[in-house]
């Protein structure tokens, strides 16, 4: 028995000097993880930055190309309204927030006699001025009645929005991406500098 647990002893103690080298290891590859972050962070936030802004931007280029086709095809015509409706959410984070969301669904007719239906999110001024079952002035395509909007509405607002903001962040991640590139280079040509003058001293 006394074999036994000098043996289980000499085991434990073999595992033990097997362990700090896995945590030594798990350390160095913190410490890597941690060193990249360092080196990287301002490349990467200004890369996210950066994408989300053209994002923002290219939402405001639809939004703009689209009422271009309603300023050249669109067709204005009194319309229904058919629901007249609040939604309140709440989201949930460090702080806790609602938006509330003005609905408005409606429902026109073509000049061929076709109904046809549509929903939008209108600004609060604009609802409490509608009833349900009363008129509302609605703008479709001529050329695709499908696609129809409230016609009292601000179309222009949203792609003066989406261009401020959208530019807003392109700029500030392009500056923080361009500012981090500019450093690189010049600590590389540095760098290169120093390499070339301790090989001519060593030549010397």
């Amino acid at each position: 028995k006394l074999g036994v647990v000098e043996t289980s002893e000499l085991e434990e103690d073999e595992i033990e000097d097997r362990e700090p080298p896995a945590r030594g290891r798990a350390s160095k590859a913190r410490g890597r993880s941690g060193r990249f972050w360092d080196r990287n962070v301002r490349l990467v936030v200004g890369a996210v930055w950066l994408l989300v802004g053209l994002g923002i931007l290219a939402g405001g280029a639809f939004e703009l190309k689209l009422n271009q086709r309603y300023a050249r095809d669109g067709v204005t015509v009194e319309g229904v309204v058919l629901t007249h409706s609040v939604d309140t959410t709440r989201h949930y984070g460090r702080q806790s927030t609602t938006s509330t969301s003005y609905d408005v669904t409606y429902r026109f007719q073509t000049p061929d006699g076709v109904p046809r239906e549509g929903a939008e999110a209108v600004d609060q001024q604009l609802w409490n001025s509608l009833r349900e079952q009363g008129p509302i002035e609605i703008e479709y395509l001529a050329d695709d009645p499908s696609r129809s909007r409230v016609a009292s509405g601000s179309p222009w607002t949203i792609v003066v929005i989406l261009g401020a903001v959208g530019g807003a962040f392109a700029l500030f991640g392009g500056g923080l991406v361009g500012f981090d590139v500019r450093r690189r280079l010049r600590a590389r040509g540095e760098s290169a500098a120093q390499s070339r003058q301790v090989a001519r001293r060593r030549r010397s």
